[in-house]
């Protein structure tokens, strides 16, 4: 199941937790990004990509009559992107989102998400993320789109 709602300046999806719907999310919110001046993949897309993933099987556990949301909306300065699974949650006071010392680790989605975002918050239960993107923010490289 994927339901695609665009207003003018925000798109909502709502999408059972299963893996393949990935790329539909991610071809869906880049098209968005397009008609609203971002042509190139930026880190918007992947943390997004990252944070699906992660509600899909960490949240919903892969569970695919439970449902993520996914919601990204064109602010005055930037984007706020904010994806909600039906998970039980976790504790947010117990996430390190320090870079690790090595390159294997075994929690990177939230390390990416503080990396690559401008500021991001979860809500108390842990199921919700709310991620912001300033679009005077210097993106590091370009990436190309894997759909």
């Amino acid at each position: 199941m994927l339901r695609v709602e665009s207003q003018n300046g925000s798109i909502t999806v709502n999408l059972s937790s299963e893996r393949r719907l990935v790329g539909r999310v991610l071809l869906e919110c880049s098209r968005f990004l397009e008609r609203h001046g971002l042509p190139e993949q930026t880190s918007l897309e992947i943390v997004l990509r990252e944070l699906l993933l992660n509600a899909i099987e960490h949240g919903n556990e892969n569970a695919p009559e439970r449902r993520v949301m996914c919601h990204l909306e064109r602010l005055e300065d930037g984007y706020r992107l904010v994806l909600e699974d039906e998970g039980r949650g976790f504790d947010p006071s117990a996430l390190d989102v320090r870079l690790p010392d090595g390159p294997f680790t075994a929690r990177r989605g939230y390390m990416l998400v503080n990396a690559l975002s401008d500021s991001f918050e979860l809500n108390e239960r842990g199921n919700r993320v709310t991620a912001y993107f300033k679009l005077n923010r210097e993106e590091t490289g370009k990436y190309e789109r894997e759909y």
